[in-house]
């Protein structure tokens, strides 16, 4: 009988305490309505952010893919001139090997970079339209 005993006087006491305090229920009440409201705002964060890093990423994939296409250009040109000039340096044909330190000097004088600048400003630009230019 002690253990049954003990709770129900604790019941009685709570229900007691309770019908006498009648802003502990409103205090609760309102602490429950705000722990779900703020539930609700976590989720909806918690979407916004999985959004964000879900952008994030497919902007850091698109510029390295540009990058790395950038780079593997510039040195698929920077090595057919440079094949060509050691042809011309072995056949001794002086306006070859001209053309082909002109071509060098042309590709090794541009900054890959400053087009993907203009790049990258455009594509943070929402209201820019990209032109692709093939």
């Amino acid at each position: 009988m002690g253990a049954k005993d003990a709770v129900l006087r604790t019941a009685g006491s709570l229900s007691t305490y309770v019908r006498n305090n009648p802003e502990i229920v409103n205090r609760a009440t309102d602490i429950w309505a705000e722990n779900n409201r703020l539930s609700k705002e976590i989720k909806k964060l918690e979407l916004q952010n999985a959004v964000q890093i879900q952008k994030i990423t497919q902007r850091y994939e698109l510029c390295r893919d540009v990058l790395t296409q950038i780079f593997a250009e510039r040195s698929t040109a920077l090595m057919a001139h440079y094949k060509t000039l050691d042809q011309a340096l072995a056949s001794d044909d002086r306006e070859l090997i001209i053309i082909s330190l002109k071509g060098i000097s042309s590709i090794v004088s541009q900054n890959p970079l400053e087009s993907f600048a203009e790049f990258t400003k455009a594509l943070d630009n929402e209201d820019e339209v990209l032109n692709l230019d093939f």
